[in-house]
């Protein structure tokens, strides 16, 4: 059986993409408000600026990062079978808590996101887990 390829953007855009990401970590920072993780970023190479707690990342420091960052993990769900693999060549659609909008397939429009569409979600026996407010609910 064939998997399905979802290529959202072109290997230009996400070259451009991932060049904006780089630049924005190096020049404008990341805002950590745990000393510890400042001393450890410090340690690494980060620099943070004095008068907040603005860390900025060199592309050394985050290419490095990834590369040794695992490419495969597992989400568990509250009930052993219920999982969600993601490195795995599994297609995997997730929402995000606190999403500002939903994609309706009946209008084809996005709108507002009710607790409707959770109820709904819940009762898709197609669906593997949802995640609601940092709750995993199963499917």
């Amino acid at each position: 059986m064939s998997r399905a390829r979802f290529d959202p953007l072109s290997e230009t855009e996400l070259l451009s993409l991932h060049g904006a990401s780089l630049k924005i970590l190096r020049d404008t920072g990341v805002l950590v408000r745990h000393a510890e993780i400042i001393h450890v970023l410090q340690g690494a190479g980060a620099n943070v600026e004095s008068a907040h707690p603005i860390v900025h990342l060199p592309e050394t420091l985050v290419m490095d990062s990834l590369a040794r960052a695992g490419k495969a993990y597992v989400l568990h769900g509250r009930d052993a079978p219920i999982t969600a693999r993601f490195g795995a060549g599994e297609l995997m659609l997730m929402s995000s808590p606190g999403q500002h909008a939903w994609f309706d397939a009946q209008t084809d429009q996005l709108r507002p996101a009710t607790l409707d569409d959770t109820r709904d979600a819940k009762g898709n026996s197609r669906l593997r887990f949802l995640v609601t407010a940092g709750e995993c609910v199963p499917g």
